[in-house]
């Protein structure tokens, strides 16, 4: 993966702190394999929970009683999870971005 990654998208994954990914670049293979990556790198519970949320579509009521805990509880985890999944995409495409030049 780091040997497509391209100066452009070493630019743009530099600058994530200042703004957001371009649909675009969210399109681009590499970004895709970047977040199969990221999410590889996750504790199980956050990949489970995140994988719930957004590709199955639960919601948080849903969440929570799956995960037999109380909504708040769930929206926490949740939040945990994003936070998690962006500070280790941020490094990932750190490193990526270090590999591409």
């Amino acid at each position: 993966m780091w040997d497509r990654i391209d100066e452009t998208l070493a630019q743009v994954f530099a600058a994530l702190d200042r703004e957001p990914l371009s649909d675009e670049v969210i399109e681009r293979e590499e970004t895709r394999d970047l977040v199969n990556v990221t999410i590889a790198h996750l504790p199980d519970k956050y990949q489970k929970i995140l994988e719930q949320k957004y590709i199955g579509g639960d919601s948080l009521a849903d969440l929570a009683q799956q995960m037999d805990v109380s909504e708040d509880a769930a929206k926490s985890l949740l939040a945990r999870a994003r936070r998690a999944f962006r500070d280790t995409f941020v490094a990932l495409s750190q490193a990526a971005t270090e590999g591409a030049r």
